[in-house]
């Protein structure tokens, strides 16, 4: 049995993807930055702190308002999306 995603996975990973790519488009180049580190090279804690020059708590703050920031982006990219389709 295989364990590789089927293409109905593969087609909701890439559109996510691109909803992700979508809502960072109008990020800061802070975010932009905090994007890249966390979740592009998957640094956390005292690396990304480092990466950043500041503090691990602070750099957890940024991470989180980066979340909250993405989130929301989304949110509002599917609502638009949504109100496209039915016209």
């Amino acid at each position: 049995m295989s364990h590789e995603p089927g293409p109905d996975t593969l087609a909701a990973r890439t559109e996510l993807a691109d909803l992700i790519a979508e809502a960072a488009g109008g990020l800061s180049d802070r975010d932009r930055t905090i994007l890249e580190l966390a979740y592009h090279h998957g640094l956390d804690g005292s690396d990304l702190a480092d990466a950043l020059g500041v503090s691990p708590s602070k750099a957890t703050k940024m991470v989180y308002r980066l979340r909250e920031t993405i989130k929301h982006s989304l949110g509002a990219l599917l609502v638009s999306r949504r109100a496209r389709r039915t016209g």
